[in-house]
């Protein structure tokens, strides 16, 4: 873990940190702590001597019992104690400022090994700028390592510890294809006159086919968790996906770790950290209360789906599909379905083996 963050005038004042639980939420994260500390085979005087704190035991129980929330760095404190996950426990406690946090670090990571790897999605020039090797996989992920194609180094040991590769199913099936009759233009091309209609309809099969996305492991990662934490209004999820994002928090603890490790050294010799519009949305939504915290939480996600959108739409897609059976969207109606809202059963996902996210320096060096 990276050395201890200066800590914000709210938790320099003893302020709760922002966080999304109800009171049984709190509850239940305070349950959790206790079961943590239980297995841990400590007593609560153990637990505290062990973190050097010279209070009484009340405090603790007030953890416990949820009547009050561990600050940031005392939660941290706790798990590292007990042997529990931090990152499990920002997830069980709802700490959004956190989350946003470290999803911003996982990104800024995956952009250093895309650098060190010379690795590239789509390359050119658009709306007079060119683009950066992160802003190059928005559209397909990464297609290039250097001067050679992904297939070309997939098999390597590098490329493996280094990189998710994701991908979404289209079943065989059967499909209708208008055929229109061909006009000639100027030039000598034809076209589809598309003003009459088709001479005929024909049902073809379709053969099963695939899509496959490559990022780096810490994009990847980033986009997954914002997808299981920030489900949009209507979205429905899979069975066993809920417990699937905690399992990865704690699965993916070192890879983090070192996303702060090196974000934090970065930051000393003077690089400048700001959120970008997206995540910065998050947050200023769910700090707002005008509006009952259930609602902004749904307002957030859309911003956050778009964020995860801005950096690789189709591994967000692929994250999707695999999380939900199905998806939510404004004015959609039984009768009058849009693609995007039955689209999980035209194509299909499954979520990543968590193994994947577990991180190893040495097996993580590039080539």
């Amino acid at each position: 873990m990276p050395p201890v963050r200066q800590a914000s005038r709210s938790r320099r004042y003893g302020i709760e940190e922002p966080t999304w639980l109800d009171a049984a939420g709190r509850r239940q994260a305070g349950a959790w702590l206790s079961e943590r500390i239980d297995a841990s085979g400590l007593s609560k005087r153990k637990v505290l001597a062990k973190i050097e704190y010279e209070g009484g035991t009340n405090r603790l129980n007030a953890y416990l019992e949820g009547e009050r929330l561990p600050t940031p760095e005392m939660l941290s404190n706790l798990c590292n104690t007990v042997g529990a996950p931090y990152l499990e426990g920002v997830a069980q406690y709802g700490y959004y400022r956190e989350i946003v946090r470290i999803i911003d670090d996982l990104v800024w990571l995956g952009g250093c090994w895309l650098a060190e790897d010379d690795a590239r999605g789509t390359t050119g020039i658009t709306n007079n700028r060119e683009w950066t090797r992160l802003r190059s996989v928005e559209q397909l992920g990464v297609l290039l390592f250097g001067d050679r194609p992904v297939s070309d180094v997939r098999n390597q040991a590098w490329f493996t510890s280094r990189y998710h590769v994701a991908c979404w199913i289209e079943p065989e099936q059967d499909v209708s294809r208008e055929i229109y009759t061909m006009i000639a233009q100027e030039g000598g091309v034809t076209v589809a006159d598309l003003k009459q209609p088709p001479e005929r309809v024909e049902i073809v099969r379709e053969p099963e086919r695939r899509v496959y996305v490559v990022l780096p492991k810490p994009i990847a990662l980033a986009i997954l968790l914002v997808t299981l934490l920030f489900p949009r209004r209507g979205d429905v999820f899979k069975e066993g996906a809920r417990d699937y994002a905690l399992r990865l928090w704690a699965v993916s603890s070192a890879l983090v770790g070192e996303a702060e490790k090196k974000r934090y050294k970065a930051k000393r010799i003077g690089r400048p950290k700001n959120l970008t519009q997206h995540l910065q949305g998050v947050l200023d939504t769910l700090d707002d209360n005008r509006l009952p915290f259930n609602d902004r939480r749904v307002i957030a996600s859309e911003y956050a789906i778009a964020w995860a959108d801005s950096i690789c739409n189709c591994y967000t897609h692929i994250a999707r599909l695999a999380a939900f059976c199905n998806w939510g969207e404004a004015g959609s109606s039984m009768n009058n379905q849009t693609a995007f809202g039955i689209m999980p059963q035209l194509r299909l996902a499954e979520l990543p083996a968590l193994e994947g996210f577990a991180y190893t320096p040495e097996a993580m060096s590039a080539e």
